[in-house]
């Protein structure tokens, strides 16, 4: 977690994690190894702008893009599982599906060399006056190397967001990432306004010292468009027209 990151505890709701979205990442330079999409092809096209995942349906579901990067020798994807929802029956283990993360119980940790993502998009966000993206997650991995990443993009390679790592085992954590708040050198300071936005979540593990990873869990992102600009809207103003006067003859 970063050093700015503050925790508020709270009894009724999950605590709440902030970390700054001043992290940049690129993903991958290659193709991934595997890509799962609800849609035909990923990133095809504008998705909605608000958007709620439980895991509760189908998943993928639509707009999501599961992608698997790593180097593990096995596939990875973030996976619907029955393994510590915060709510209902499921929630998404980051490295927890897949030919292979599928097969991990859920006290299992994951593997090593992981690098796995799953992408909301792309959205348009030209006329919005606020874009928000909400999660839940609850987890634990190697502190500062092993990291969930959250953030956000115009070209869905450029990234910028929050990064969490070390132990969130407790319980659910609150995150939060304002696509009007960024702070990642060289990019964009605000996705408002703008195109093809995405939004991702990435687990990538190194090659030691593995935990539980990280799940995720009531996913989401409200976006508020600006009212649109009245326009003048022009009216006659009626004219007297002359009448006759009656005159009187002799």
């Amino acid at each position: 977690m970063a050093s700015s990151a503050m925790l508020v505890h709270t009894q009724a709701q999950p605590q709440r994690v902030f970390a700054p979205a001043n992290v940049a990442r690129t993903r991958p330079a290659g193709k991934p190894r595997t890509t799962v999409s609800a849609q035909s092809g990923a990133l095809a096209a504008n998705v909605a702008a608000n958007m709620s995942e439980t895991f509760e349906g189908a998943w993928p579901s639509a707009g999501w893009t599961l992608q698997d990067y790593g180097t593990s020798g096995g596939e990875y994807l973030f996976g619907k599982r029955d393994c510590n929802p915060q709510s209902g029956s499921f929630a998404g283990w980051g490295g927890g599906g897949g030919a292979n993360g599928s097969g991990l119980a859920c006290d299992a940790k994951y593997a090593d060399n992981v690098y796995t993502l799953a992408t909301y998009g792309p959205f348009d966000l030209t006329n919005a006056a606020s874009s928000v993206l909400t999660f839940s997650f609850t987890g634990a991995s190697e502190k500062d190397y092993d990291t969930l990443f959250v953030a956000t993009s115009i070209d869905d390679y450029y990234y910028c967001g929050g990064s969490y790592s070390g132990d969130y085992s407790a319980g659910y954590v609150r995150g939060t990432l304002d696509l009007s708040d960024l702070s990642c050198p060289g990019q964009p300071s605000t996705m408002l306004g703008r195109t093809n936005v995405t939004v991702a979540f990435f687990f990538i593990s190194d090659d030691s010292f593995n935990d539980i990873g990280f799940t995720v869990d009531n996913i989401a992102l409200a976006s508020r468009q600006n009212a649109p600009t009245p326009t003048n809207t022009r009216t006659s103003t009626p004219t007297s027209q002359p009448t006759d006067t009656p005159t009187d003859t002799p």
